[in-house]
């Protein structure tokens, strides 16, 4: 299941790296997105749509394996196509900032050890349970 959601997460990459490739590059980048999902979108939702409604009905099997195995799979495939016009297109805007303008940098650096350290004192100590501190401080690290 994993290798199916993979490989059609991949062919919807493709198509929207395909699309973003041919939008005229003098237009502005909110521009340049809306057109790529102009042309990328609609393909993607029949794939996706048509996938999901394939194993949706792969639910209603008599048999416990593939009513379980497509069940699972149809929760995938509509996470990854929720994730594919949410977060992918958000990463694609966010290479392209980097592309176009390589001196100003998308996302800030990351915090210093002191920011972290600063952010942990706030973080009241019932929420830090079961948590260890490295694993907090690179979690921090990541975020701020």
């Amino acid at each position: 299941m994993p290798f199916l959601i993979i490989g059609v997460g991949s062919d919807d990459v493709f198509i929207i790296i395909h699309a973003m490739r041919k939008t005229n590059k003098r237009m502005s980048l909110e521009d340049q997105i809306a057109v790529t999902m102009e042309e990328a979108g609609p393909s993607i939702t029949v794939t996706s749509l048509t996938n999901i409604l394939s194993f949706a009905i792969g639910i209603l099997t008599p048999t416990p394996a593939i009513s379980i195995f497509c069940l699972y799979t149809c929760v995938g495939l509509a996470v990854d196509f929720v994730y594919q016009l949410t977060f992918f297109v958000a990463a694609l805007v966010y290479e392209e900032i980097r592309i176009t303008e390589p001196e100003k940098p998308p996302i800030s650096n990351k915090a210093s050890s002191e920011d972290v350290n600063i952010h942990l004192r706030d973080v009241s100590k019932e929420k830090m349970i079961g948590c260890r501190e490295f694993s907090v401080r690179c979690l921090a690290g990541g975020v701020l």
